[in-house]
């Protein structure tokens, strides 16, 4: 059949809008909340081991600097040491992920108990 011959639209003759199988939106947001988190934890552990001060001196005869750390912070250095390698693996990780979605085909449907009208356009024979 030509496809002017039959048409199919909403009630009333409204436009039929399809919803997309398998909608990718939550996955793209749940990847990027995902390396947002765990950018958020290494920047804490390194505002953790962060030095409390540090001075440096000039002088004639060359310069100087003094920094003190305080006290050790282990949490601190777990959290950005362990943040570092994790964000670069997630995020090729999340680009192979991010690929594959945009490889998939689109699956548009109707779905079921939507209201749709049909109309015959110009007489056909089967």
């Amino acid at each position: 059949l030509d496809y002017r011959t039959i048409s199919v639209t909403g009630a009333n003759g409204d436009p039929l809008i399809a919803d997309r199988y398998g909608d990718v939106g939550g996955e793209y947001a749940s990847n990027d909340v995902e390396m947002f988190l765990i950018g958020a934890i290494g920047s804490i552990g390194r505002e953790l081991t962060k030095p409390n001060s540090q001075t440096i001196t000039n002088s004639n005869f060359g310069s100087t600097t003094n920094t003190d750390y305080g006290d050790r912070n282990i949490l601190g250095a777990i959290l950005a040491g362990g943040t570092e390698e994790l964000v670069d693996r997630m995020g090729d990780r999340n680009d192979d992920r991010l690929a594959e979605i945009a490889q998939r085909e689109n699956i548009m449907y109707i779905p079921r108990g939507t209201q749709v009208s049909i109309y015959i356009n110009q007489g056909f024979s089967l």
